[in-house]
């Protein structure tokens, strides 16, 4: 039952993003200034790993890719520690998602180096802090 509900759940979102969105046409940032104006916009943005708060964990990122039919080969994270990935202009476009990441590309030529401290998987990030 749960996977059913998941389902219809997952359907609707890519109806409603893909499909009734398109309705009217207003640019995305019209849109977020008139909900940041308190103005009643012709429907409600949509953001999807715009910050990380409004992101999306790795397996559900390449989950919804898969299920949407788009390619998930290489995923680059954002968030090492909540395994959040930077979500690709592939995937925003097919959802028409109205805010996006702007950020500086602080990641390095190499990958955080992981390892284990007692029963703890560790790294350090990109400015050298341990976690």
């Amino acid at each position: 039952m749960g996977e059913q509900k998941n389902r219809i759940e997952t359907d609707f979102l890519i109806f409603y993003c893909v499909f009734l969105r398109k309705a009217i046409p207003v640019n995305c940032r019209e849109r977020v200034i008139a909900t940041l104006n308190h103005k009643e916009p012709d429907y409600i943005p949509l953001d999807l790993g715009g910050t990380i708060v409004s992101s999306i964990t790795k397996n559900a990122y390449i989950s919804l890719k898969k299920y949407l039919g788009l390619e998930t080969s290489e995923v680059k994270i954002l968030d090492h520690v909540q395994q959040l990935p930077y979500i690709d202009e592939g995937l925003l476009q097919k959802l028409n998602v109205d805010i996006h990441m702007i950020s500086a590309d602080y990641s390095s030529d190499s990958e955080p180096q992981y390892f284990e401290e007692g029963d703890y998987c560790c790294f350090y990030d990109r400015w050298g802090i341990y976690f």
